[in-house]
């Protein structure tokens, strides 16, 4: 009985590990940004008039580099944006529905 006592807990005791692992996420998985929270165009003023926009087809475009319109394409892991433009990467981060923080530390809000 002692022995079969303990061979169950054992059970239990990996198949809640197993749970959590399966639960847990660890970064790598992305989802779109088609129903987001971030669709829409935030703007940053002390420096200037910089936007960016987000679109529902994981697109962006802004002007938060340089003079010249900046595009490319995004995905959102847990509560980091990922940008990607032809030469350059950039992790901007969700603050919340309404703001969102770029690699500086700059907070954008939505307009």
């Amino acid at each position: 009985m002692k022995n079969t006592m303990r061979c169950l807990g054992f059970i239990a005791l990996v198949a809640v590990i197993g749970f959590v692992l399966v639960a847990c996420d660890n970064g790598t998985t992305t989802r779109s940004g088609g129903g987001g929270s971030i669709v829409g165009t935030y703007g940053y003023t002390p420096t200037g008039n910089l936007t960016i926009t987000f679109r529902s087809n994981n697109t962006f475009t802004g002007n938060f580099l340089s003079s010249s319109p900046v595009n490319g394409t995004y995905q959102i892991r847990g509560n980091t944006i990922v940008l990607s433009q032809r030469y350059y990467g950039y992790n901007w981060t969700i603050i919340n529905s309404n703001t969102v923080m770029d690699g500086d530390g700059e907070y954008w809000t939505r307009r």
